[in-house]
């Protein structure tokens, strides 16, 4: 009998919370199942590296690695090298049969763009009911929603409203009486789809700024003169 054996399942899977990732440290396991008994435990290698392949019968076994940090960014390559009993070879096998695919990405995201308006006539401007805006642009696409929060309150920091998806994200809060006045300070803090985090951003990249003021103003002087000799 000189059949090819065959796998009839290959199935990539990841530890990471995105089924389409792998960051560092994450483990990347391939399941795959022979269509007939295996001479001996396959030889597997998952991002170009050997795997850990153990097999819990004759036809199925189970291979993995743990993503380290000299492991290639990019699609996590497979390949495995298997024969049947009577030791004929099967065609190497280097892609999953349900088609999946996980990329390896152990960069940390980057905030390029941060600017920050209000919705004042002037925007560097904020006063009680005024809609403050920070934009920021990513080197990649995130985690929705980042996290901004603005810290205009000493003890009280108010969650923003964001919006947006990818690498484009904005975020808003409308100023409130006791908020505190002066420049309104913000942070981001953010994860790419591998959820590798960012460095946490506090300040903007145009210079812009937003100075918020709730005090109504009073007039400290006040005086009625007439140009007649007698001004009163």
């Amino acid at each position: 009998d000189n059949t090819v054996p065959t796998l009839t399942l290959a199935e990539l899977t990841t530890s990471n919370a995105n089924e389409d990732f792998a960051k560092q440290g994450d483990r990347v396991t391939l399941t795959f199942t022979s269509n007939e008994d295996l001479l001996t435990v396959p030889t597997v290698n998952l991002g170009g590296r050997a795997a850990t392949t153990a097999c819990s019968d004759d036809q199925n076994c189970t291979a993995y690695i743990d993503m380290n940090s000299l492991d290639v960014e990019g699609e996590i390559s497979i390949s495995v090298a298997f024969k049947n009993t009577l030791g004929v070879s099967g065609a190497t096998v280097t892609e999953s049969t349900n088609a999946r695919s996980i990329t390896y990405d152990r960069s940390a995201p980057t905030i390029s763009v941060v600017r920050i308006k209000s919705s004042n006539s002037d925007t560097t401007k904020a006063k009680e009911g005024d809609a403050v805006t920070l934009f920021f642009k990513s080197s990649e696409n995130l985690i929705a929603n980042p996290t901004v929060v603005f810290l205009v309150t000493p003890g009280d920091n108010l969650d923003a409203t964001e919006s947006g998806a990818n690498d484009t994200w904005s975020a808003a809060f409308t100023m409130a009486n006791g908020n505190t006045e002066g420049d309104v300070d913000f942070t981001i803090n953010y994860f790419d789809l591998a959820g590798n985090a960012g460095s946490q951003v506090i300040s903007t990249t145009n210079s812009s700024v937003v100075t918020y003021d709730e005090t109504v103003p009073t007039l400290t002087n006040v005086t009625i003169a007439s140009s007649n000799p007698d001004p009163t």
